[in-house]
C-alpha cells in the first residue's frame, strides 16, 4: 500500500484538502503553502495517510488474513458467545451488543473498528479547538 500524500500547514494548522485545496495561504497562521516560488507548487510540508478501505481491500485478497479478519464474526458465533454470561473479549460489552442487535455487523466480512486517544498533543498547535 502507498500512502495519500496531503498538503497542510508547515506549522500543523490545517490540511489543503476539502474547500482549501486550491488555497495557498493558511487561513490560520497566514503562512505560505509552498517554498519560496509559488509558481513550482512544491510544498512546505505534507502529511501521510493510509485509506483503511485500500488497506482492508488488500487484506481480504489474501485468504489467511481474511480468516484472521472474521475473527469477530466467529467469536460472537460460538454457543458459549450466545450465552452472554462472560467477559472475554470486547464483543462481549454493550456497546457492541447494543450496536450488533441494531443492525450493524449482520455480515461476516463486517469490521469492527476501536480508537482510544491518550490526549497527547501531536500537533504544534497548541489549541485544542483545530
Amino acid at each position: 500500500l502507498k500512502p495519500t500524500l496531503v498538503d497542510c500547514c508547515i506549522n500543523s494548522c490545517v490540511a489543503f484538502t476539502g474547500e482549501l485545496i486550491n488555497k495557498n495561504i493558511c487561513p490560520e497562521c497566514k503562512e505560505p503553502r509552498y517554498k519560496v516560488d509559488e509558481e513550482s507548487q512544491i510544498s512546505r510540508k505534507k502529511a501521510a495517510y493510509w485509506s483503511l478501505i485500500d488497506s482492508f481491500q488488500t487484506q481480504y485478497k489474501d485468504k489467511t488474513r481474511a480468516e484472521i479478519l472474521r475473527y469477530r464474526y466467529n467469536y460472537t458465533s460460538t454457543y458459549e458467545y450466545t450465552l452472554g454470561n462472560q467477559i472475554g473479549d470486547v464483543f462481549d460489552g454493550l456497546q457492541y451488543k447494543t450496536l450488533a442487535t441494531s443492525g450493524f455487523f449482520s455480515d461476516c466480512r463486517d469490521i469492527a473498528l476501536m480508537a482510544s486517544i491518550d490526549g497527547y498533543q501531536i500537533f504544534r498547535q497548541k489549541r485544542d479547538d483545530c
